[in-house]
Protein backbone atom coordinates (compact mmCIF):
# COMPACT_ATOMS: atom_id res chain seq x y z
CA UNK A 1 0.00 0.00 0.00
CA UNK A 2 1.17 3.65 -0.95
CA UNK A 3 1.87 5.99 2.09
CA UNK A 4 1.06 9.29 0.86
CA UNK A 5 1.74 11.94 3.40
CA UNK A 6 -0.25 15.32 2.90
CA UNK A 7 0.02 19.00 4.20
CA UNK A 8 -2.91 21.14 4.42
CA UNK A 9 -6.87 19.90 4.75
CA UNK A 10 -8.07 22.99 2.12
CA UNK A 11 -9.78 22.27 -1.79
CA UNK A 12 -6.63 20.98 -3.27
CA UNK A 13 -5.76 18.23 -0.36
CA UNK A 14 -9.55 16.83 -0.51
CA UNK A 15 -9.79 16.81 -4.25
CA UNK A 16 -6.32 14.91 -4.25
CA UNK A 17 -7.71 12.56 -1.70
CA UNK A 18 -10.88 11.78 -3.43
CA UNK A 19 -9.26 11.07 -6.40
CA UNK A 20 -6.19 8.50 -4.83
CA UNK A 21 -7.16 4.86 -5.88
CA UNK A 22 -8.19 2.28 -3.23
CA UNK A 23 -4.29 1.27 -2.92
CA UNK A 24 -3.30 4.79 -0.55
CA UNK A 25 -2.87 5.17 2.76
CA UNK A 26 -3.24 9.20 3.69
CA UNK A 27 -1.64 10.83 6.68
CA UNK A 28 -2.86 14.62 6.45
CA UNK A 29 -1.21 16.93 8.55
CA UNK A 30 -2.99 20.62 9.31
CA UNK A 31 -1.31 23.13 11.96
CA UNK A 32 -5.11 24.07 12.48
CA UNK A 33 -8.55 22.42 12.53
CA UNK A 34 -9.71 20.69 9.86
CA UNK A 35 -12.13 23.35 8.82
CA UNK A 36 -9.87 26.58 9.60
CA UNK A 37 -8.32 27.30 6.14
CA UNK A 38 -8.98 29.53 3.46
CA UNK A 39 -11.18 26.81 0.99
CA UNK A 40 -13.72 26.39 4.01
CA UNK A 41 -13.51 30.03 4.03
CA UNK A 42 -14.19 31.13 0.34
CA UNK A 43 -17.06 33.00 -0.13
CA UNK A 44 -16.83 33.32 -3.75
CA UNK A 45 -17.55 30.99 -6.16
CA UNK A 46 -15.75 28.71 -8.81
CA UNK A 47 -15.68 29.42 -12.51
CA UNK A 48 -17.60 26.92 -15.08
CA UNK A 49 -17.14 28.36 -18.76
CA UNK A 50 -17.68 24.48 -19.86
CA UNK A 51 -21.33 25.35 -21.11
CA UNK A 52 -19.57 28.98 -23.06
CA UNK A 53 -19.48 26.59 -26.82
CA UNK A 54 -16.01 28.19 -27.65
CA UNK A 55 -13.88 25.46 -25.20
CA UNK A 56 -13.11 28.07 -22.60
CA UNK A 57 -11.54 30.38 -24.97
CA UNK A 58 -13.00 33.30 -23.44
CA UNK A 59 -12.01 32.09 -19.61
CA UNK A 60 -8.90 31.91 -21.18
CA UNK A 61 -8.05 35.12 -22.98
CA UNK A 62 -9.82 36.65 -19.18
CA UNK A 63 -7.62 34.94 -17.03
CA UNK A 64 -4.36 35.74 -19.41
CA UNK A 65 -5.52 39.91 -19.43
CA UNK A 66 -6.34 39.81 -15.53
CA UNK A 67 -3.17 37.90 -15.33
CA UNK A 68 -1.14 41.36 -16.55
CA UNK A 69 0.17 39.05 -19.82
CA UNK A 70 2.47 36.97 -16.99
CA UNK A 71 0.56 33.61 -17.22
CA UNK A 72 0.79 30.99 -19.80
CA UNK A 73 -1.51 31.15 -22.22
CA UNK A 74 -0.45 27.06 -22.32
CA UNK A 75 -0.61 26.34 -18.77
CA UNK A 76 -4.24 28.34 -18.30
CA UNK A 77 -6.03 26.62 -21.39
CA UNK A 78 -4.96 23.15 -20.07
CA UNK A 79 -5.90 23.80 -16.33
CA UNK A 80 -9.36 25.54 -17.20
CA UNK A 81 -10.23 22.78 -20.31
CA UNK A 82 -8.88 20.20 -17.54
CA UNK A 83 -11.70 21.80 -15.24
CA UNK A 84 -14.24 21.47 -17.61
CA UNK A 85 -15.46 17.87 -17.15
CA UNK A 86 -14.02 17.53 -13.84
CA UNK A 87 -16.71 20.10 -12.63
CA UNK A 88 -19.67 18.33 -14.81
CA UNK A 89 -18.91 15.40 -13.37
CA UNK A 90 -19.58 17.20 -9.47
CA UNK A 91 -22.48 18.35 -10.75
CA UNK A 92 -23.72 14.64 -11.98
CA UNK A 93 -22.53 13.49 -8.66
CA UNK A 94 -24.89 15.65 -6.60
CA UNK A 95 -22.72 18.84 -5.83
CA UNK A 96 -25.71 21.28 -5.54
CA UNK A 97 -24.78 25.05 -7.19
CA UNK A 98 -27.29 27.38 -6.88
CA UNK A 99 -30.03 27.74 -8.99
CA UNK A 100 -31.57 30.66 -11.31
CA UNK A 101 -35.56 30.80 -11.14
CA UNK A 102 -35.89 28.77 -14.09
CA UNK A 103 -34.23 25.81 -12.01
CA UNK A 104 -30.82 26.12 -13.86
CA UNK A 105 -27.53 26.62 -12.87
CA UNK A 106 -27.11 30.51 -11.56
CA UNK A 107 -23.94 31.37 -13.59
CA UNK A 108 -22.45 34.50 -11.88
CA UNK A 109 -20.81 37.81 -13.48
CA UNK A 110 -17.44 38.96 -11.27
CA UNK A 111 -14.56 41.41 -12.08
CA UNK A 112 -12.31 41.02 -14.70
CA UNK A 113 -14.72 38.79 -16.46
CA UNK A 114 -16.75 39.30 -20.37
CA UNK A 115 -19.39 36.49 -19.43
CA UNK A 116 -21.10 34.90 -16.53
CA UNK A 117 -19.54 32.15 -15.30
CA UNK A 118 -18.78 31.50 -11.84
CA UNK A 119 -21.46 29.05 -10.16
CA UNK A 120 -21.89 29.49 -6.16
CA UNK A 121 -23.26 27.29 -3.77
CA UNK A 122 -25.08 28.62 -0.69
CA UNK A 123 -24.79 32.12 -1.25
CA UNK A 124 -21.64 33.80 -0.33
CA UNK A 125 -20.63 29.93 1.36
CA UNK A 126 -19.56 28.05 -2.19
CA UNK A 127 -15.70 27.02 -0.37
CA UNK A 128 -17.88 25.68 2.72
CA UNK A 129 -20.27 23.41 0.22
CA UNK A 130 -17.42 22.71 -1.62
CA UNK A 131 -15.03 21.25 1.22
CA UNK A 132 -18.36 19.21 2.28
CA UNK A 133 -18.83 17.76 -0.70
CA UNK A 134 -15.80 16.44 -1.65
CA UNK A 135 -15.11 15.10 2.09
CA UNK A 136 -17.82 12.74 1.35
CA UNK A 137 -16.03 10.78 -1.12
CA UNK A 138 -12.93 10.19 0.81
CA UNK A 139 -13.91 7.61 3.29
CA UNK A 140 -13.15 5.03 1.35
CA UNK A 141 -9.50 6.10 1.12
CA UNK A 142 -7.79 4.71 4.75
CA UNK A 143 -6.72 8.20 6.21
CA UNK A 144 -5.05 9.47 9.64
CA UNK A 145 -5.34 13.04 10.40
CA UNK A 146 -3.55 14.74 12.69
CA UNK A 147 -4.50 18.26 13.80
CA UNK A 148 -2.52 21.21 15.72
CA UNK A 149 0.87 19.19 14.32
CA UNK A 150 3.16 21.62 12.19
CA UNK A 151 5.19 20.20 9.33
CA UNK A 152 8.83 22.00 9.78
CA UNK A 153 10.66 19.88 7.24
CA UNK A 154 10.06 17.49 4.14
CA UNK A 155 12.81 14.88 4.54
CA UNK A 156 14.64 13.99 1.08
CA UNK A 157 16.91 11.55 -0.18
CA UNK A 158 18.32 9.94 -3.66
CA UNK A 159 14.87 8.84 -4.48
CA UNK A 160 13.23 12.33 -2.94
CA UNK A 161 10.99 13.09 -0.51
CA UNK A 162 10.71 10.16 1.62
CA UNK A 163 8.74 11.76 4.70
CA UNK A 164 8.20 15.04 6.89
CA UNK A 165 9.66 15.72 9.99
CA UNK A 166 6.66 17.43 12.81
CA UNK A 167 6.56 19.26 15.64
CA UNK A 168 3.75 18.58 18.11
CA UNK A 169 1.61 21.32 20.53
CA UNK A 170 4.26 20.45 23.27
CA UNK A 171 7.08 21.52 20.66
CA UNK A 172 8.38 18.13 20.87
CA UNK A 173 9.55 17.05 17.29
CA UNK A 174 8.39 13.62 15.27
CA UNK A 175 9.70 11.85 11.82
CA UNK A 176 6.83 10.15 9.39
CA UNK A 177 8.20 8.09 6.55
CA UNK A 178 6.33 7.64 3.13
CA UNK A 179 5.70 7.48 -0.39
CA UNK A 180 4.81 10.96 -1.89
CA UNK A 181 4.83 14.06 -0.13
CA UNK A 182 2.33 16.49 -1.04
CA UNK A 183 2.11 20.58 0.31
CA UNK A 184 -1.36 22.08 -0.29
CA UNK A 185 -1.17 24.96 2.60
CA UNK A 186 -2.01 27.67 0.91
CA UNK A 187 -0.33 30.51 0.09
CA UNK A 188 1.44 33.17 2.11
CA UNK A 189 -0.46 36.20 2.64
CA UNK A 190 -1.17 35.64 6.00
CA UNK A 191 2.63 37.41 5.95
CA UNK A 192 1.01 40.91 5.62
CA UNK A 193 -0.77 42.25 8.88
CA UNK A 194 -4.08 43.33 7.11
CA UNK A 195 -5.40 40.10 5.36
CA UNK A 196 -8.59 38.14 4.49
CA UNK A 197 -7.12 34.59 5.98
CA UNK A 198 -9.11 31.84 8.14
CA UNK A 199 -5.95 31.13 9.58
CA UNK A 200 -3.82 33.48 12.02
CA UNK A 201 -0.70 31.98 10.46
CA UNK A 202 1.00 32.37 7.07
CA UNK A 203 0.92 29.05 5.37
CA UNK A 204 4.34 27.30 5.48
CA UNK A 205 4.65 24.96 2.55
CA UNK A 206 6.34 27.14 -0.37
CA UNK A 207 9.14 27.15 2.48
CA UNK A 208 8.83 23.42 3.15
CA UNK A 209 9.67 22.99 -0.68
CA UNK A 210 11.98 25.58 -1.07
CA UNK A 211 14.02 23.95 2.03
CA UNK A 212 14.10 20.51 -0.09
CA UNK A 213 15.53 22.08 -3.20
CA UNK A 214 11.97 23.15 -4.85
CA UNK A 215 12.77 27.18 -6.75
CA UNK A 216 10.42 29.99 -5.82
CA UNK A 217 8.86 31.93 -8.57
CA UNK A 218 7.01 35.13 -9.17
CA UNK A 219 6.99 35.74 -5.05
CA UNK A 220 7.00 39.62 -5.48
CA UNK A 221 3.07 39.03 -7.10
CA UNK A 222 0.48 39.24 -3.91
CA UNK A 223 -2.90 39.78 -4.64
CA UNK A 224 -4.54 42.22 -2.54
CA UNK A 225 -8.63 42.04 -2.35
CA UNK A 226 -10.24 45.13 -2.48
CA UNK A 227 -12.82 44.53 -0.20
CA UNK A 228 -12.49 43.62 3.19
CA UNK A 229 -14.91 44.19 5.98
CA UNK A 230 -13.58 47.06 7.85
CA UNK A 231 -11.24 50.54 7.72
CA UNK A 232 -7.96 50.92 6.89
CA UNK A 233 -6.69 49.94 10.23
CA UNK A 234 -8.98 47.15 11.47
CA UNK A 235 -10.69 44.44 9.28
CA UNK A 236 -13.09 42.08 9.83
CA UNK A 237 -13.26 39.23 6.62
CA UNK A 238 -14.04 39.28 3.02
CA UNK A 239 -16.62 41.11 1.53
CA UNK A 240 -16.81 39.09 -1.89
CA UNK A 241 -16.47 40.63 -5.24
CA UNK A 242 -19.96 38.43 -5.96
CA UNK A 243 -21.21 41.32 -4.43
CA UNK A 244 -20.37 43.88 -6.97
CA UNK A 245 -21.19 41.34 -9.50
CA UNK A 246 -25.09 41.34 -8.37
CA UNK A 247 -25.29 45.04 -8.31
CA UNK A 248 -22.84 46.37 -5.68
CA UNK A 249 -21.28 49.75 -6.57
CA UNK A 250 -18.36 51.59 -4.89
CA UNK A 251 -18.95 55.04 -3.34
CA UNK A 252 -16.90 57.55 -2.02
CA UNK A 253 -18.11 59.22 1.57
CA UNK A 254 -20.10 61.64 -0.12
CA UNK A 255 -21.73 58.71 -2.68
CA UNK A 256 -19.85 60.02 -5.59
CA UNK A 257 -18.86 56.60 -7.57
CA UNK A 258 -15.07 56.25 -7.97
CA UNK A 259 -14.58 53.58 -10.29
CA UNK A 260 -16.63 55.20 -13.34
CA UNK A 261 -13.83 56.89 -14.75
CA UNK A 262 -11.26 54.99 -13.66
CA UNK A 263 -11.75 51.35 -15.91
CA UNK A 264 -14.61 50.24 -18.75
CA UNK A 265 -15.68 47.64 -16.47
CA UNK A 266 -15.67 49.91 -13.57
CA UNK A 267 -16.87 48.45 -10.51
CA UNK A 268 -16.02 45.24 -12.08
CA UNK A 269 -12.37 46.30 -13.27
CA UNK A 270 -9.67 43.32 -12.69
CA UNK A 271 -8.80 43.33 -8.69
CA UNK A 272 -5.67 45.35 -8.78
CA UNK A 273 -6.64 48.22 -10.37
CA UNK A 274 -9.66 48.79 -8.02
CA UNK A 275 -7.72 47.52 -5.20
CA UNK A 276 -5.04 49.83 -6.26
CA UNK A 277 -8.05 52.71 -6.44
CA UNK A 278 -9.44 51.88 -3.21
CA UNK A 279 -5.68 52.09 -1.22
CA UNK A 280 -4.69 55.39 -3.38
CA UNK A 281 -7.59 56.98 -1.70
CA UNK A 282 -7.43 55.07 1.59
CA UNK A 283 -3.81 56.98 2.07
CA UNK A 284 -5.29 60.20 1.63
CA UNK A 285 -7.82 59.38 4.69
CA UNK A 286 -10.77 58.60 2.83
CA UNK A 287 -13.33 55.53 3.50
CA UNK A 288 -14.74 53.79 0.82
CA UNK A 289 -18.02 52.20 0.82
CA UNK A 290 -19.86 49.34 -1.01
CA UNK A 291 -23.59 51.06 -1.92
CA UNK A 292 -25.90 47.48 -1.55
CA UNK A 293 -28.74 49.57 -2.41
CA UNK A 294 -28.97 47.80 -5.80
CA UNK A 295 -28.04 44.06 -4.53
CA UNK A 296 -31.62 41.90 -4.80
CA UNK A 297 -32.00 40.49 -1.51
CA UNK A 298 -28.52 40.96 0.31
CA UNK A 299 -29.35 38.69 3.35
CA UNK A 300 -30.98 35.95 1.55
CA UNK A 301 -27.91 36.21 -1.32
CA UNK A 302 -24.98 36.57 1.02
CA UNK A 303 -26.38 35.78 4.48
CA UNK A 304 -22.46 35.29 6.21
CA UNK A 305 -21.55 38.78 4.54
CA UNK A 306 -24.87 40.03 5.79
CA UNK A 307 -24.04 38.76 9.46
CA UNK A 308 -21.06 39.87 9.42
CA UNK A 309 -22.11 43.46 8.37
CA UNK A 310 -24.49 43.67 10.48
CA UNK A 311 -22.06 42.52 13.88
CA UNK A 312 -19.77 44.98 13.17
CA UNK A 313 -21.09 47.85 10.92
CA UNK A 314 -25.28 47.77 11.72
CA UNK A 315 -25.75 51.30 11.66
CA UNK A 316 -23.83 51.74 7.45
CA UNK A 317 -26.09 48.53 7.22
CA UNK A 318 -28.82 50.57 7.77
CA UNK A 319 -27.88 52.90 5.69
CA UNK A 320 -27.15 50.48 2.60
CA UNK A 321 -23.38 50.28 2.57
CA UNK A 322 -20.54 48.76 3.85
CA UNK A 323 -16.88 50.01 4.63
CA UNK A 324 -14.24 48.46 2.99
CA UNK A 325 -10.47 48.19 2.59
CA UNK A 326 -7.63 46.41 0.93
CA UNK A 327 -5.79 43.42 2.09
CA UNK A 328 -3.92 40.56 0.90
CA UNK A 329 -5.73 37.65 -0.22
CA UNK A 330 -4.01 35.57 -2.93
CA UNK A 331 -0.46 34.91 -3.49
CA UNK A 332 0.62 33.87 -6.94
CA UNK A 333 3.83 33.57 -6.55
CA UNK A 334 5.16 29.77 -5.01
CA UNK A 335 7.15 26.71 -5.42
CA UNK A 336 7.41 25.77 -9.40
CA UNK A 337 5.49 23.09 -10.13
CA UNK A 338 3.79 21.61 -12.84
CA UNK A 339 -0.55 21.63 -13.23
CA UNK A 340 0.00 17.98 -11.64
CA UNK A 341 1.86 19.22 -8.58
CA UNK A 342 4.47 17.83 -9.90
CA UNK A 343 8.30 18.88 -8.91
CA UNK A 344 11.73 19.16 -9.13
CA UNK A 345 12.36 16.77 -6.15
CA UNK A 346 10.82 13.42 -7.27
CA UNK A 347 7.81 12.59 -4.84
CA UNK A 348 7.39 15.66 -3.90
CA UNK A 349 4.22 17.56 -5.20
CA UNK A 350 3.23 21.03 -4.68
CA UNK A 351 -0.79 21.72 -5.98
CA UNK A 352 -2.98 24.93 -5.09
CA UNK A 353 -2.03 28.11 -3.52
CA UNK A 354 1.53 26.77 -2.54
CA UNK A 355 2.07 26.33 -6.28
CA UNK A 356 3.34 28.38 -9.08
CA UNK A 357 2.66 26.68 -12.31
CA UNK A 358 1.98 30.35 -14.19
CA UNK A 359 -1.76 30.36 -14.40
CA UNK A 360 -2.50 33.40 -12.59
CA UNK A 361 0.50 35.03 -13.98
CA UNK A 362 0.44 38.49 -12.19
CA UNK A 363 -2.80 38.96 -10.84
CA UNK A 364 -5.52 35.87 -10.30
CA UNK A 365 -9.13 36.20 -12.43
CA UNK A 366 -11.78 36.27 -9.97
CA UNK A 367 -12.73 32.42 -9.00
CA UNK A 368 -10.26 31.02 -10.74
CA UNK A 369 -8.34 29.48 -7.13
CA UNK A 370 -11.52 26.98 -6.42
CA UNK A 371 -11.15 25.74 -10.31
CA UNK A 372 -6.96 25.58 -9.31
CA UNK A 373 -7.14 23.43 -6.38
CA UNK A 374 -9.66 21.08 -7.82
CA UNK A 375 -7.67 20.44 -11.06
CA UNK A 376 -4.38 20.16 -9.24
CA UNK A 377 -5.80 18.02 -6.86
CA UNK A 378 -7.17 15.21 -9.26
CA UNK A 379 -4.55 15.52 -11.43
CA UNK A 380 -1.87 14.82 -9.12
CA UNK A 381 -3.91 12.06 -7.45
CA UNK A 382 -3.91 10.79 -10.81
CA UNK A 383 -0.21 11.00 -11.31
CA UNK A 384 0.04 9.64 -7.87
CA UNK A 385 -2.14 6.83 -8.50
CA UNK A 386 0.39 5.31 -11.43
CA UNK A 387 3.35 5.05 -9.55
CA UNK A 388 4.90 2.13 -8.39
CA UNK A 389 4.72 1.52 -4.43
CA UNK A 390 8.53 1.76 -3.02
CA UNK A 391 9.86 0.45 0.24
CA UNK A 392 9.87 2.94 2.68
CA UNK A 393 13.66 4.53 2.90
CA UNK A 394 13.38 5.67 6.01
CA UNK A 395 16.25 8.41 6.83
CA UNK A 396 16.58 10.10 9.91
CA UNK A 397 17.26 13.78 10.16
CA UNK A 398 18.10 14.09 13.78
CA UNK A 399 16.69 17.21 15.29
CA UNK A 400 15.50 19.67 13.25
CA UNK A 401 17.40 23.77 13.74
CA UNK A 402 16.39 27.23 12.53
CA UNK A 403 17.65 30.41 13.18
CA UNK A 404 16.08 32.65 15.92
CA UNK A 405 15.82 35.99 15.25
CA UNK A 406 15.33 38.68 17.52
CA UNK A 407 11.71 39.39 17.93
CA UNK A 408 11.89 42.75 17.94
CA UNK A 409 13.53 43.15 14.77
CA UNK A 410 11.35 40.66 13.14
CA UNK A 411 8.26 42.13 14.41
CA UNK A 412 9.97 45.30 12.65
CA UNK A 413 9.95 44.03 9.14
CA UNK A 414 7.03 42.13 9.34
CA UNK A 415 5.02 44.93 9.70
CA UNK A 416 7.29 47.11 7.58
CA UNK A 417 6.61 44.06 4.76
CA UNK A 418 2.56 46.00 4.06
CA UNK A 419 4.15 49.50 3.09
CA UNK A 420 7.63 48.48 1.34
CA UNK A 421 5.98 45.49 -0.53
CA UNK A 422 2.26 46.06 -0.52
CA UNK A 423 -0.11 47.60 -3.18
CA UNK A 424 2.66 50.47 -3.81
CA UNK A 425 6.19 50.03 -3.46
CA UNK A 426 9.91 51.65 -4.77
CA UNK A 427 12.83 50.65 -4.37
CA UNK A 428 14.22 52.78 -1.93
CA UNK A 429 11.66 50.93 0.69
CA UNK A 430 12.56 47.40 -0.40
CA UNK A 431 16.12 47.93 -0.20
CA UNK A 432 15.88 49.48 3.08
CA UNK A 433 13.76 46.21 4.12
CA UNK A 434 16.19 44.18 2.53
CA UNK A 435 19.25 45.84 4.57
CA UNK A 436 17.42 44.90 7.75
CA UNK A 437 16.32 41.51 6.86
CA UNK A 438 20.03 41.29 6.22
CA UNK A 439 20.78 42.43 9.67
CA UNK A 440 18.61 40.22 11.37
CA UNK A 441 20.08 36.81 9.81
CA UNK A 442 23.62 38.65 10.85
CA UNK A 443 22.33 38.66 14.45
CA UNK A 444 20.37 35.14 14.70
CA UNK A 445 21.29 31.95 16.66
CA UNK A 446 20.47 28.92 15.52
CA UNK A 447 17.91 26.58 17.65
CA UNK A 448 15.95 23.67 17.87
CA UNK A 449 12.87 24.01 15.63
CA UNK A 450 9.40 24.69 17.79
CA UNK A 451 6.18 25.94 16.65
CA UNK A 452 6.78 29.47 17.11
CA UNK A 453 10.34 29.81 15.91
CA UNK A 454 9.90 27.86 12.80
CA UNK A 455 6.88 30.45 11.91
CA UNK A 456 9.70 32.84 12.47
CA UNK A 457 11.93 31.50 10.00
CA UNK A 458 9.49 30.74 7.81
CA UNK A 459 7.76 34.08 7.63
CA UNK A 460 11.21 35.68 7.20
CA UNK A 461 12.16 33.64 4.28
CA UNK A 462 9.11 34.76 2.58
CA UNK A 463 9.78 38.38 2.99
CA UNK A 464 13.31 37.82 1.95
CA UNK A 465 11.88 36.03 -1.21
CA UNK A 466 9.23 38.68 -1.92
CA UNK A 467 11.24 41.56 -1.04
CA UNK A 468 14.47 40.39 -3.57
CA UNK A 469 11.85 39.62 -6.16
CA UNK A 470 10.48 42.75 -6.53
CA UNK A 471 12.97 44.92 -6.16
CA UNK A 472 14.40 42.83 -9.48
CA UNK A 473 10.72 43.74 -11.24
CA UNK A 474 11.36 46.61 -12.46
CA UNK A 475 7.68 47.54 -13.49
CA UNK A 476 4.29 48.00 -12.85
CA UNK A 477 2.31 45.07 -13.58
CA UNK A 478 -0.22 43.17 -11.58
CA UNK A 479 -0.98 43.43 -8.20
CA UNK A 480 1.45 45.93 -7.51
CA UNK A 481 2.39 49.72 -8.89
CA UNK A 482 6.03 50.91 -8.74
CA UNK A 483 6.01 54.30 -8.25
CA UNK A 484 10.29 54.59 -10.02
CA UNK A 485 8.63 52.40 -12.87
CA UNK A 486 5.15 53.47 -13.43
CA UNK A 487 4.76 51.22 -16.54
CA UNK A 488 5.41 47.64 -17.55
CA UNK A 489 8.33 46.76 -19.41
CA UNK A 490 8.11 45.70 -22.73
CA UNK A 491 9.84 42.65 -24.33
CA UNK A 492 9.14 39.05 -23.37
CA UNK A 493 7.58 37.88 -20.12
CA UNK A 494 9.88 37.78 -17.59
CA UNK A 495 10.24 35.34 -14.50
CA UNK A 496 11.52 35.85 -11.41
CA UNK A 497 12.92 32.77 -9.57
CA UNK A 498 14.12 32.54 -5.92
CA UNK A 499 17.06 29.55 -4.69
CA UNK A 500 19.53 28.79 -2.54
CA UNK A 501 23.10 29.30 -3.47
CA UNK A 502 26.33 28.61 -1.27
CA UNK A 503 23.84 29.03 1.41
CA UNK A 504 22.02 31.69 0.39
CA UNK A 505 18.48 32.89 -1.11
CA UNK A 506 19.76 33.85 -4.27
CA UNK A 507 17.07 35.62 -6.67
CA UNK A 508 17.14 35.74 -10.59
CA UNK A 509 15.45 38.17 -13.39
CA UNK A 510 15.08 35.96 -16.73
CA UNK A 511 13.41 35.27 -19.82
CA UNK A 512 10.64 32.80 -19.88
CA UNK A 513 11.98 29.62 -22.35
CA UNK A 514 8.63 27.76 -22.47
CA UNK A 515 6.68 25.10 -20.86
CA UNK A 516 9.77 23.10 -19.92
CA UNK A 517 11.61 25.63 -17.83
CA UNK A 518 8.21 26.61 -16.80
CA UNK A 519 8.23 23.07 -15.32
CA UNK A 520 11.25 21.83 -14.52
CA UNK A 521 13.05 25.18 -13.42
Amino acid sequence: MKKIIIVGAGLAALSCIRHLDGEAEVVLFTKDRMEENNSHLAQGGICHSGREGDGGAGHVEDTYTAGDGLGSEEVIGEMIRAGHPLIEEMIAGGMAFDEDDSGGLDFALEGGHHSPRILHAGGDRSGEHLCRFLAKGIDRVRMEIHTSETVIKVITGEDGAAGVVTVDSEDVQHQHFCDVVILATGGFSGLYTVNSGASPRMGSGHILAFDAGISLRQMEMVQFHPTLLGTAGQTYGLVSEAVRGAGGVLRDGYGRRIMKDVHPLEDLAPRHVTSYEIHKRALKGEQIYLDIGGVKDFPGNFPVIHENVKKHFKADLKKGRIPVATGAHFTMGGAVAGIDGSTAVPNLYVIGETANTHFHGANRLASNALLEALVMGRKAAEKINKTMHRPKNKIFTGEVKVPVYDVSMFNEIKERAMSAAGIIRNGGQLETLLHLIEEAHHTAGTGTATNQNFQVHAEMKTIEAVVKSALLREETRGGHRRTDFPDAAPGPPMDTVVSMKEGKMDAQYIERQGKAQTILH
